[in-house]
């Protein structure tokens, strides 16, 4: 096997690839399988979990003979990565070992055959559903609500992101049981469709959606997302996602406050430096016209507050938020225009823009 490319885009392919090859010393799922033919090179990487194969179509690209292999993904993707970008990189396979060279430059690798590489996931035979979507509103979605997501949660459900497609749209949701995110994206008419992703794989996917379109494919316990470029397969989390209709519509009973985002946001990060705790906690006081956000802390001589104008002529109300969580939430929201929609100390709170209906937020509240 031997092709030469440039630096730059076999760069890119390996370091997106990277993200889902093993970090194990030792582990075959560490490597590439490289496979070469006439006028493509596919890159593939699997964890046991997650498997991204994507294609190379360059023009720089020159196949001189075709071929696959088995190849240490770390020091590859670093070797190609520390050359000059617009250099062309020769890659030759021989007995046991593939040869790297780039002008003076020159790298040996040990390489296994392309048959120990491990063999690709498959589904457990069930039907397949599938829709097709824009990537950038793909890439968005899972982004704009990521941070909602949990991590490491004993209640597995949570460590992953709802997609559930149903009615012309697909709702992702993402939740770590104090905060959610929800978003709704425009698809065409297709069967309906729900599943748990991974949070490990939530970035993967968003990179992976880069331009055009992805077909979204989902079959027993794994789903695909399909590009011009390349395919991106994961397995799923199992168990059933809190119900989060009841949840948002329960919120949007409350009292509504309408208010400037970057405001707000900006009175919340200053004040919470004088709040104590792992929570950074802060008070938001609502009365006539404003709101004062307020400190929390147990040193007397510490506090902070500040004093902010909006829309707003219920009863006065006070509610705790943990500080980061409110403003990830606040910065996340699309437009300036922000609505808070407030039900009582026991419910959480809804933020959403005053023009987007189809992004929310629901905080919980913290015991001040």
């Amino acid at each position: 096997m031997k092709f030469t490319v440039q630096a730059a885009p076999l760069a890119a392919i390996l370091k997106q690839c990277g993200r889902v090859a093993s970090k194990k010393a030792g582990d075959i799922n560490g490597n590439f399988l490289i496979d070469v033919q006439d006028g493509h090179l596919n890159v593939t990487a699997n964890n046991g979990h997650q498997q991204m194969s994507l294609h190379l179509q360059d023009p720089s690209l020159i196949v001189r003979e075709a071929g696959s292999v088995c190849i240490s993904a770390s020091k590859f993707e670093q070797i190609v990565s520390s050359l000059p970008v617009d250099r062309d990189v020769t890659v030759s396979v021989g007995e046991e070992k593939a040869t790297v060279t780039c002008g003076r430059s020159r790298f040996s690798i040990a390489t296994l055959p392309a048959s120990s590489f491990p063999k690709a996931l498959h589904s457990d035979g069930q039907v397949q559903t599938a829709l097709t979507i824009e990537s950038h509103a793909l890439r968005d979605g899972i982004r704009g609500i990521a941070f909602c997501v949990a991590r490491n949660d004993v209640r597995q459900y949570l460590n992953g992101m709802l997609f559930e497609a149903s009615e012309g749209k697909l709702t992702l949701v993402g939740t770590d049981g104090h905060r959610m995110g929800m978003v709704e994206l425009q698809i065409e008419k297709s069967s309906s469709m729900k599943f748990i992703l991974p949070v490990a794989c939530l970035e993967d996917v968003a990179s992976f959606a880069s331009h055009g379109y992805v077909t979204i494919t989902h079959s027993g316990n794994l789903v695909s997302f399909t590009a011009v470029n390349g395919t991106m397969t994961s397995r799923l989390v199992d168990g059933a996602f809190p119900n989060y209709c009841a949840l948002i519509e329960r919120a949007e009973t409350g009292q509504q406050i309408n208010l400037n985002r970057d405001a707000i946001t900006s009175a919340v990060a200053r004040v919470s430096l004088l709040s104590d705790g792992k929570s950074q906690a802060v008070r938001l006081k609502f009365c006539q016209q404003t709101v004062e956000v307020v400190s929390v802390s147990n040193d007397a001589l510490s506090e902070a507050e500040d004093l902010l104008p909006c829309d707003f002529d219920a009863a006065p109300f006070d509610v705790g938020f943990n500080s980061r969580y409110a403003q990830e939430a606040f910065k996340a929201v699309s437009s300036t225009d922000l609505q808070l929609f407030y039900s009582g100390p026991a419910s959480g709170t809804l933020i959403k823009a005053k023009d987007c209906p189809h992004q929310k937020f629901v905080l919980m509240p913290v015991r001040l």
